[in-house]
């Protein structure tokens, strides 16, 4: 039946209107803009709209013969109400993963029970070392006039090293020596006797076995000759300053064992016991020395 008389009926007897549109109108699930059928009385609250082929019998709940079918052959499509698109939810942050930071190793306490060997090795090595040593060696002067008037002797020392675990070292030292002395034309035999102090810089390979080094110092002699120049009135004693200087060789072949074998050049100043009536007015007398020297101690 046309649209204007099921418009017309509907009011009339108040009958449920069903307008079928055409499919084209809308999409399914989406129906057609609603016509105008208010103009015609028609309450639209009471009008159901669906699309061609959506519905073959009657909705449920209504009886057939209250049913009025209006045929829309076209109508206006108006604006199809776009249908809202769904949120998109904001993502939700990973719970941050906090990274856990190695345990610290635990601290070792040093055990109160550790043996004497143990116990000996962990002070020494927390020391900068001490060195202490004695022994002896040959002497003798380098001056030709000298030499004539003395032999080659003999040397004894007490030698004390500070720092012997480092490149650089501090050395004192009390030296001794003795030589035979004779003068043939004044029908003279003696000794000449020496005593005297060295401190000493000393550069070293530290640590271990071989230890090789060098050294340079300033040293206080005081010489005396024997009571037989005395009787003759001449001088018998002397002050000298010396500058030691010279190589050597500490080894270490045990822990706290020392052995230390050296040579040493004496520079000296000021001395002038052997000048004048001994040589000669002419000579030196100088008593500039060499001496060779082997010494064996204690490290610690």
């Amino acid at each position: 039946m046309g649209a204007d008389s099921a418009r017309r009926r509907s009011d009339g007897r108040g009958h449920r209107v069903h307008v079928a549109g055409d499919r084209r109108q809308g999409l399914r699930g989406v129906p057609p803009p609603l016509p105008d059928l208010e103009g015609f009385g028609v309450d639209s609250e009471r009008v159901q709209i669906f699309a061609r082929g959506e519905v073959t019998g009657a909705p449920e709940g209504v009886a057939p013969d209250s049913l009025r079918v209006a045929v829309v052959g076209s109508c206006s499509p108006g604006e199809q109400a776009a249908a809202e698109p769904e949120p998109i939810p904001e993502p939700v942050p990973a719970p941050a993963v906090e990274t856990p930071y190695p345990a610290p190793p635990p601290i070792e306490e040093p055990s109160l029970a550790a043996t004497g060997e143990e116990a000996e090795e962990r002070a020494f090595a927390s020391r900068i070392g001490v060195g202490l040593s004695a022994g002896g060696g040959v002497f003798g002067l380098t001056d030709s006039d000298s030499q004539n008037l003395t032999d080659t002797g003999g040397s004894w020392e007490v030698r004390a090293v500070f720092v012997t675990q480092l490149p650089a070292a501090l050395e004192l030292a009390y030296v001794g020596t003795a030589q035979n002395f004779e003068v043939l034309d004044q029908n003279l035999s003696s000794e000449l006797i020496g005593n005297g102090l060295e401190a000493a810089l000393r550069l070293q390979y530290p640590g271990g076995v071989w230890r090789p080094y060098g050294f340079l110092g300033l040293g206080w002699m005081y010489y005396q000759i024997g009571d037989e120049v005395t009787n003759l009135g001449l001088d018998d004693t002397d002050n000298i300053g010396t500058v030691p200087m010279g190589v050597g060789l500490a080894i270490a072949p045990t822990r706290g064992l020392l052995i230390d074998i050296r040579g040493t050049y004496r520079p000296a100043y000021e001395d002038d016991l052997l000048d004048g009536s001994f040589v000669g007015a002419a000579s030196s007398g100088s008593l500039t020395s060499w001496g060779v020297t082997a010494n064996v101690g204690a490290e610690f």
